[in-house]
């Protein structure tokens, strides 16, 4: 029973490993959009807080939230609403997310 247990464990933090890989692969390829628009474009490291890339443009500063599937958590729903709160009116929330191939964007 401890060799099946030991197994599902590996798989489950390989998994989890792969899903991180995946996020962080995710995030760069936003931050390299936002490079190619021509906009000054910071990737924020080691995730610790709900925004993962800064953009500055124009006329505004978008913080942009990166998730594979599109799900944020009850936590990443409160630490995003608090944010916004206290973001001064030329900042801006957008979540990106994909489903298969296609990008989609949600202004938060």
């Amino acid at each position: 029973m401890l060799a099946i247990e030991r197994l599902i464990e590996e798989q489950n933090s390989e998994r989890g490993w792969q899903n991180q890989q995946n996020g962080i692969a995710f995030e760069r390829k936003q931050w390299n959009i936002e490079l190619k628009l021509g906009m000054l474009a910071i990737i924020s490291s080691g995730s610790r807080s709900p925004i993962d890339v800064v953009s500055i443009r124009k006329d505004y500063v978008l913080l942009i939230t990166c998730k594979e599937n599109g799900y944020l958590t009850p936590k990443e729903r409160r630490d995003l609403d608090n944010l916004k709160k206290r973001l001064p009116t030329f900042c801006k929330i957008q979540m990106r997310y994909k489903i298969g191939k296609k990008l989609h964007k949600v202004w938060y």
